[in-house]
């Protein structure tokens, strides 16, 4: 009940009214309940990629983006589930991109194949996780500013040309 009275409030406070509310709040409810396997999508592709793998991490990528295609387009217009078909849609594309990056992440660094010998049981290493933050800031700034140029101008959209406008935004 929580999740969905803060679902409410940030669709709210995005200035989601009428129909684009309903639908935000329909499609947010799915993906909220599958975020786990984008989380272990968007997390093992790139331990598969710094596997030495890129190749095989870039066509599993582009073979879930095929899958999340096709099954949108089943089920949006196949089976007239609307919104919550396009999100389960996405839900499940990632969920087999997940599923195809463990399983090669396994055989890469499985026992019978390459296991890097230095791995250690993990202590708090301050200079290596300042090291890592350090490395690591930039991509999410990168990857988090056009996420917040994106909410700014959908703001604009429905400030200045309603649902209509940012319907045709997106």
């Amino acid at each position: 009940m929580k999740r969905q009275a803060l679902n409410v409030y940030r669709m709210r406070l995005l200035g989601a009214k009428g129909e684009v509310f309903t639908l935000a709040l329909s499609y947010t409810h799915v993906i909220l309940l599958g975020s786990i396997f984008q989380v272990f999508a968007c997390g093992l592709a790139p331990l598969l990629r710094n596997s030495e793998k890129t190749l095989q991490s870039m066509g599993i990528i582009v073979i879930g983006l095929f899958i999340n295609i096709g099954l949108d387009a089943w089920f949006i217009m196949g089976l007239n589930m609307g919104i919550q078909g396009a999100a389960l849609a996405t839900v499940v594309a990632q969920g087999i991109t997940a599923v195809f990056c463990g399983v090669s992440l396994y055989r890469t660094l499985s026992p019978q194949t390459n296991t890097p010998s230095n791995v250690r049981c993990p202590v708090w290493q301050y200079k290596r996780m300042l090291h890592i933050l350090h490395t690591g800031i930039m991509p999410f700034g990168l990857s988090f500013v056009p996420s917040l140029i994106l909410v700014f101008n959908n703001l604009r959209c429905l400030q200045f040309g309603g649902e209509a406008a940012v319907a045709a935004y997106a």
